[in-house]
């Protein structure tokens, strides 16, 4: 951490030793992350907005133009969805959870595409279809969660979302007032110009969102690869995760293998026998001996009222019916913290403020480089300047090994480092 030249600007003296440190790590997590955490943000905030976008996208499919009443027969309506496009295997049925809404079947044709066909309940005629690869908010979510590249993609967002955990730690370090004073601290100061103006319209703001920003990526953590996946295997081995059939072991259908499969509105029966009160999807068998499913949709209802009910193909018999008291501690936490992280824990607040913790957010990534290229020298990256002789404190040592074991991609990446960085300064010597 030598390779800086520039000195910090402002009152060193009123600075603690380890200032330019935990500036110099700042400054250079900032840099590399700051365009792929442009992407999660923007992709994370559309995202929030998905019901507002899939309404104006679709919301002459989705919505009816007069309400249906009446039964409603949703072998028909899948029977007519798989004869008009050429159905092959239908993935899911989404009943209508209201009479202005459409049902929703999901298939994949004879050329291979997948569709959602939108069906009136009440007509049994087809209103449209959408092409489920060129969804947005399909395309919207693999961006965000791994970059439209896979497993990989998924590594990279979860390094990106620990280190900007790390950056909001440092961050704090670094804007913490050492003496009394409201301005530039609370409130920016907005009479200033050129780098000072920017670091006020950096510091400040995030010293505010901070808090809530770390709160949405530690919701969102569940979810990621290394992390997540601990998190799961945690929650497994103490009996406290989600049930297993939810994710990772589903049931199988037990019964005569001879025996023809359940039509749809014997499992709709079910389901009104079952009482079940969040909104859900029918998911269809996808291996041998697989299960009719109930998943909950987004925007569903409250984490209390989820249900996951799995019917035996065959026989239409309820296999399981887990239901909020079946998940463990993790599993609920999980379950709540994907629900706020969405935007939809406690009503539109939760939306408009994570909304503007995700403009916070884009604003610290297009601020910080704008300081830097504001006090970058002709030559040279204009790194903080950190003294050879610095030494880390016990203190400093402890808050960074409990982040290291805590995010263990930030932990790898920093010994990844370190390591290059002792390499490059043997060479040096040599």
């Amino acid at each position: 951490m030598t390779s800086g030249t520039l000195a910090p600007s402002g009152t060193a003296a009123t600075r603690p030793r380890y200032y330019n440190a935990v500036w110099w790590w700042h400054f250079y997590a900032g840099l590399i992350i700051s365009p792929i955490l442009l992407i999660m943000a923007a992709t994370g905030g559309m995202y929030l907005m998905q019901p507002q976008i899939e309404d104006a996208l679709y919301g002459d499919r989705l919505y009816l133009t007069a309400p249906y009443g009446g039964p409603v027969d949703h072998d028909a309506l899948i029977a007519t969805a798989a004869a008009q496009l050429g159905g092959q295997r239908v993935h899911s049925y989404q009943p209508p959870h209201a009479p202005e809404q459409s049902a929703q079947v999901v298939l994949t044709t004879g050329s291979g595409d997948k569709l959602t066909a939108f069906l009136d309940p009440g007509t049994n005629q087809m209103i449209g279809t959408v092409n489920e690869d060129w969804r947005l908010m399909n395309i919207v979510k693999s961006l965000h969660g791994g970059l439209l590249i896979g497993k990989p993609g998924e590594i990279i967002v979860e390094l990106v979302a620990s280190w900007t955990l790390v950056m909001i730690v440092t961050g704090f370090y670094l804007w913490w007032p050492r003496r009394q004073r409201n301005q530039g601290t609370v409130l920016p100061k907005l009479n200033r110009r050129g780098r000072p103006f920017w670091r006020e319209m950096h510091a400040v703001p995030g010293a505010w969102a901070g808090l809530w920003i770390v709160a949405i990526i530690l919701s969102g953590l569940p979810w990621s690869a290394v992390w997540g996946a601990g998190f799961s295997a945690t929650g497994k081995a103490l009996g406290e995760g989600f049930p297993a059939a939810i994710f990772a072991e589903r049931p199988h259908s037990v019964s005569d293998a001879s025996l023809p499969d359940i039509s749809m509105n014997t499992i709709m029966a079910t389901m009104a026998d079952r009482d079940v009160r969040y909104a859900y999807r029918i998911e269809y068998p996808w291996f041998a001996n697989g299960v009719f499913v109930a998943m909950p949709l987004r925007h569903g209802g409250a984490p209390q009222d989820v249900a996951y009910v799995f019917l035996d193909k065959r026989s239409g018999d309820v296999l399981k019916d887990l239901r909020w008291d079946d998940m463990g501690v993790l599993g609920r936490a999980s379950s709540i913290g994907v629900h706020f992280h969405e935007g939809r824990l406690f009503g539109p607040a939760n939306q408009i403020i994570n909304l503007l913790a995700v403009f916070a957010v884009i604003g610290l990534a297009l601020t910080g480089p704008i300081m830097w290229l504001t006090r970058k020298p002709p030559k040279g990256i204009g790194a903080p300047g950190v003294p050879n002789d610095i030494k880390v404190s016990p203190g400093v040592l402890a808050v960074g090994t409990a982040l290291a074991v805590f995010l263990p991609l930030f932990g790898l990446s920093v010994l990844i480092i370190l390591a290059g960085e002792y390499v490059y300064a043997r060479w040096n010597i040599a």
